[in-house]
């Protein structure tokens, strides 16, 4: 209700359909300055009157409005790099670097069409182009219509105004706008803006087979401005340099930057939702649209990069002025979140997820959907994770985020796998391949290790020394002897474990000459890394009954197991091995023993696995060698 400067920009820049949808969030504050500031509506609107029911069936993959999305994303950031080489002379701008990152990502919007562009080849084979053209605005041309950002980079390039990084990004956006990119099936470019970009493409020297002048049968087909610039140019009108200054922004000199990245990710989340999210879904489908989501996230993740190159000091009072809202209050953000979420319930109902993931050669189907879904869910959560990154970055982690979100908050958001079961599998299945091959694990490790330490004239033997001499070899060794186990430190070791106390577990060690193998000969645990051994232990046995040990020779330990697996099944086995202790204070120097858990009749009984180097002489570091 306040009447401001900083705001006046922003609400002349804003649609009546989106002022006719902020009434209902009067209470939402930061909702409703989120929908205004990203144009969210106007995004919804543009892309929606593109793939329109007339369209829509011709075109499964979207390829028109994600042509747009492209389009505008360009213009979006083509005019970030126009802004910064004219008018941003700030100290600690890094235009070279801010050039670059901007090609990088434009180099993914082409990724991501020529991806798309092959799967619709793959699926409908030649189709009749001409019927998939991308209508003008129904309003028509006008001599009011914006002009692209090609037309002032070109005037600049002719100037000598642009900065190496800048030109780097043009190169990537005339490989989008060349006559050999799927863009060039749906856009008909107008005449002044062809000229541009046949300038900017003979200044770079990028070759003259290049082909901007699309064949044109009637004027009234042009279509570019339609396309690029119905959102662009209303984010244009908030930045206008209404009073004449050379910094128009209306919150500072980062607020387009900050502007833009959100106009963008709307763009692409509305294609995410409205595309890729309606075709059909589950095991029973390939998946396909699965592809390009991972592709569009990656490329979302590259779009939040941008914001890395602003100045913090000039962006903290921007982030005062747009207090209570941030990328945070993205309604698609959270619908898609959702979406993964009920996607992975839906999918992994049915199915014994554990033999899946064993044995994906008797799963084809489920196996190829399941990667498929997996790989576009952790694109998502890198793009969060990228945003939690962003944050720490820029305000710190010890501060709250705009949308009153902690790190702590902000990281079960982002980084959590959508589906717990479906993780759990994995870690079962990890596990259960851990027991099968435990008498292989770390031994490829420690060849490598020995090799380079050989390599390097060290002595390779000096890991195979702890825990079975004195770091101090001026004194004999406190291994000799081997002392009898103790009665009471027999039940020291058995509370440890049923009780899961760690640090008196560690404290049962020498902990400046120990090591523990289990099963003996594999890679060891040294020093206070005894710790993590413990540690995995507990993960695969969160409860344990009984931890029953005993001793009838000295240096000798067996252990009965009475507990239960991660996966809440009982077992029962026995452990047994050296558990030798130093003679001077009892502490243990090496414990080496034997005996795992088998999983195979509780989790994976179809298992047919079995490597080739299971059957290595595994005692013969000549064969493990040769294994490597």
């Amino acid at each position: 209700r306040r009447s401001s400067s900083l705001s006046s920009s922003l609400s002349r820049s804003m649609s009546e359909q989106t002022i006719g949808k902020l009434a209902p969030m009067i209470d939402r504050v930061g909702l409703a300055f989120y929908t205004a500031y990203a144009h969210v509506e106007d995004v919804s609107a543009h892309l929606a009157s593109i793939h329109n029911s007339d369209t829509r069936d011709r075109d499964r993959y979207g390829l028109l409005p994600l042509t747009s999305c492209i389009l505008s994303s360009q213009e979006l950031l083509l005019g970030l790099l126009y802004r910064t080489d004219l008018c941003d002379f700030r100290v600690g701008v890094d235009k070279f670097a801010l050039g670059v990152a901007v090609s990088d990502i434009l180099s993914s919007f082409k990724s991501v069409l020529d991806i798309a562009a092959a799967l619709d080849r793959e699926e409908g084979g030649n189709r009749d182009v001409e019927k998939r053209i991308i209508a003008q605005n129904q309003n028509g041309s006008t001599n009011t219509e914006p002009s692209s950002f090609f037309d002032q980079l070109a005037k600049a390039e002719s100037l000598g105004l642009l900065s190496a990084g800048t030109k780097e990004a043009i190169s990537s956006s005339l490989r989008i706008m060349g006559d050999n990119s799927p863009s060039s099936k749906y856009v008909r470019i107008d005449s002044k803006t062809v000229e541009s970009l046949q300038h900017l493409n003979d200044a770079l020297a990028l070759g003259s087979d290049t082909n901007f002048a699309l064949p044109l049968s009637d004027k009234s087909e042009e279509n570019y401005c339609h396309l690029a610039l119905a959102v662009p140019s209303l984010v244009r009108k908030s930045h206008e340099n209404v009073e004449g200054g050379i910094e128009p922004s209306s919150h500072g000199p980062e607020d387009y930057i900050f502007q833009i990245t959100h106009v963008i990710l709307e763009h692409f989340f509305w294609y995410i939702e409205n595309v890729l999210f309606a075709q059909p879904a589950g095991v029973e489908n390939d998946g396909a649209s699965l592809i390009i989501l991972k592709h569009v996230l990656d490329t979302c993740t590259c779009v939040l990069g941008t914001l890395d190159y602003m100045l913090l000091a000039d962006f903290h009072p921007l982030r005062v002025a747009v207090h209570g809202s941030s990328g945070f209050f993205s309604l698609a953000w959270h619908r898609i979140q959702a979406w993964f979420k009920r996607t992975f319930r839906a999918t992994t109902k049915a199915m014994k997820l554990d033999h899946v993931h064993l044995c994906p050669e008797m799963f084809a189907q489920q196996t190829l959907y399941l990667q498929r879904l997996d790989r576009a869910s952790a694109s998502f959560r890198t793009m969060g994770f990228r945003h939690y990154a962003l944050a720490e970055r820029t305000i710190g982690s010890n501060s709250m985020g705009s949308a009153g979100k902690s790190f702590e908050q902000m990281q079960g958001a982002f980084l959590k796998h959508p589906s717990a079961e479906y993780n759990a599998a994995k870690y079962r299945v990890h596990e259960y391949t851990n027991v099968k091959y435990a008498s292989f694990i770390g031994l490829g490790t420690q060849a490598v290790l020995d090799d380079a330490n050989a390599a390097l004239g060290n002595n390779v033997m000096a890991q195979d020394e702890v825990g079975y001499v004195d770091d101090d070899k001026g004194k004999g060794s406190n291994c000799g002897g081997e002392p009898a186990l103790s009665r009471k430190f027999l039940v020291e070791m058995e509370r440890c474990f049923v009780e899961s106390d760690v640090q008196a577990f560690v404290g049962l060690f020498n902990t400046d000459n120990c090591r523990v193998e289990h099963p003996p000969g594999t890679l060891p645990y040294l020093g206070a890394k005894v710790k993590a051994y413990f540690q995995n232990f507990m993960k695969r046995h969160p409860v344990i009954h009984s931890f029953k040990c005993s001793s009838e020779t000295a240096g000798h330990i067996t252990v009965e197991v009475d507990a239960d697996l991660f996966d809440s099944t009982r077992v029962q086995y026995q452990i047994k091995g050296d558990c030798v202790l130093d003679a001077n204070d009892g502490s243990i120097l090496r414990l080496l023993i034997s005996g795992l858990v088998d999983m195979s009749a509780t989790l994976c009984e179809n298992d047919q696995r079995d490597f080739v180097w299971t059957g290595s002489n595994l005692s013969d570091p000549q064969s493990l060698e040769k294994t490597y």
